[in-house]
């Protein structure tokens, strides 16, 4: 499923890192775009090389799941200088994303 996520990522020409690691977690990992919006840095925590990740879904459910090195390391290039409490993935026009804000692909 990661490799024709790429596949759509290179055809579609995406300019950032940001949209490549959208696509990994949404259709690779299997999250849902609430869960993805309401990503924090704090809900990440490293595994050696790799890293976890913790998602609270429908009705309050937590789940964790690892995540391999290459989308550990493009997800941590992502931070910057961003605090725990800052989103992961933040829109341009307000701190949180929203479905509307995700990229329509």
């Amino acid at each position: 499923m990661l490799k024709r996520t790429s596949t759509i990522a290179s055809r579609s020409g995406f300019r950032a890192i940001r949209d490549r690691v959208l696509l990994h977690l949404l259709y690779g990992g299997g999250l849902r775009v609430g869960e993805v919006c309401n990503l924090r840095w704090r809900n990440l925590r490293p595994h050696g090389e790799a890293g976890q990740i913790t998602v609270y879904g429908k009705g309050g459910r937590m789940r964790s799941m690892a995540l391999p090195a290459p989308l550990w390391s493009d997800i941590t290039s992502l931070r910057e200088s961003a605090g725990v409490e800052e989103p992961v993935f933040p829109s341009r026009i307000a701190k949180r994303p929203s479905r509307l804000a995700l990229p329509a692909r």
